[in-house]
């Protein structure tokens, strides 16, 4: 998922320029990952685990920045320092 979503955000890789379209286009890829992550900020559980991911916008900026990110660990790490 994350590559996917990295890819999709600089329009790289096998899909990336696809799923971007499906988006339509860039400005409407992070305003649906807004969206998104406001969204699962807001559920508690998705059926019966955690807390869905509400981290896409983050990983759209940080792949912009030429910054790739492959695990949910590395994500916090680089979002949260000093924890």
């Amino acid at each position: 998922m994350f590559n996917m979503i990295q890819n999709a955000a600089v329009r790289q890789g096998r899909y990336g320029s696809d799923l971007s379209d499906l988006f339509g286009g860039d400005a409407q890829l992070q305003e649906t990952a807004a969206r998104y992550d406001e969204i699962a900020s807001k559920t508690k559980t998705d059926f019966g685990r955690a807390e869905p991911p509400s981290y896409i916008s983050q990983l759209i900026k940080l792949a912009k920045q030429g910054r790739r990110v492959s695990s949910y660990e590395e994500l916090m790490k680089i979002l949260h320092p000093n924890s």
